[in-house]
């Protein structure tokens, strides 16, 4: 996680939006769970692919924390509220984090972590990673 105290762009009508990077990328199996426990929560978040497309101008599936892990063939999702206009800003104070949907994203990403500790097997790896700009090569097999 990274990023999940804001709205994408400050936009009000992402109040109930979080974006996932990756969990389609290596395994369907990781995908599908994710999309049933959120469905499966009181008040599901509208989970949005837009920054996993892998035309994606950001590039964010290769360039955070996660994509260690992924260029391994590990599984991965990455959640984000994506980008505002006070990122890597000193605007950017305590004042303007949306805590409630802070705390909903907590909640989805507990709810999806004690899904896959209680539920073996582990996802599998379902596709072939692809290498991305900065690790270059071919795909992984």
């Amino acid at each position: 996680m990274d990023m999940v105290g804001r709205n994408h762009d400050d936009k009000p009508e992402q109040g109930n939006t979080v974006y996932l990077v990756g969990s389609d990328r290596i395994s369907t199996e990781l995908h599908n769970l994710s999309e049933r426990v959120n469905a499966s929560l009181l008040a599901p978040l509208e989970l949005s692919y837009e920054l996993n497309d892998p035309a994606d101008l950001e590039q964010v599936y290769y360039r955070s924390d996660h994509a260690s892990y992924a260029a391994a063939g590990i599984p991965v999702i990455f959640y984000t509220t994506g980008l505002h206009s006070d990122y890597h800003f000193n605007s950017d104070g305590v004042e303007k984090i949306l805590f409630q949907k802070m705390a909903r994203i907590g909640s989805l990403v507990l709810a999806t972590g004690m899904r896959l500790a209680t539920s073996p097997p582990r996802p599998r790896a379902t596709t072939r990673v692809a290498r991305g700009p900065r690790h270059g090569g071919p795909l992984a097999p």
